[in-house]
């Protein structure tokens, strides 16, 4: 059966990071990355694999349904997944990735067992170290208030975020701090899609 797995974490907690590592790891087995789309302004390095950038009027066009499982609005932007870039991730390959939102994460599973592709949520720990998180937050372009806003809510969901991951069987990753424990995540991800299989 496919299998999606589903990163999840608030802000400065190293999906993107821990993506990047897993499209290396799995490089010879055709994984895919399952872009959504977001309204938000493209990040200094970004490219279209995580995300496709769309307009605000895109998001009038849309109804969340059969073909459009979430439209989710988080910070300043809106955050789509549909159907079609779910199945088309897993036209030539059983193995995909997608950085989703906690809040997202449910209706996206739900839409996924509809059309027998099987999911393996991943929640990721935010790091305790705050100037960690806010140099990880610079370097994608985040400034000022901004990174201290983010950091302030995404501190009060992290227990919230915990709680959520527990009550829904997600397997938790510890805080990302270096390539030792990016390379014990990757490790933990692949055990854990080996129990699934």
């Amino acid at each position: 059966m496919p299998l999606l797995t589903l990163l999840v974490g608030a802000s400065g907690g190293g999906k993107s990071t821990l993506l990047n590592a897993l499209k290396e790891y799995y490089c010879g087995e055709r994984a895919q990355i399952v872009p959504g789309k977001t309204t938000r302004s493209r990040r200094p390095g970004e490219n279209d694999e995580e995300y496709e950038f769309v307009p605000h009027p895109y998001v009038a066009t849309l109804v969340e349904g059969d073909l459009t499982w979430r439209i989710e609005p988080i910070y300043r932007q809106v955050n789509i997944t549909q159907r079609t870039e779910v199945e088309g991730a897993f036209t030539d390959t059983d193995l995909a990735f997608m950085i989703i939102s906690q809040k997202g994460l449910i209706r996206v599973q739900c839409g996924c067992r509809s059309i027998g592709i099987d999911t393996l949520p991943i929640y990721l720990q935010l790091p305790n170290d705050e100037a960690e998180v806010e140099r990880r937050l610079q370097e994608r372009g985040d400034n000022g208030d901004a990174i201290k806003q983010r950091i302030e809510l995404d501190r009060r969901r992290e227990a919230n975020g915990l709680a959520f991951a527990r009550v829904y069987g997600m397997h938790i990753i510890p805080p990302l701090s270096c390539e030792d424990t990016l390379a014990e995540a990757v490790r933990l991800i692949e055990a854990f899609r080996q129990r699934r299989s």
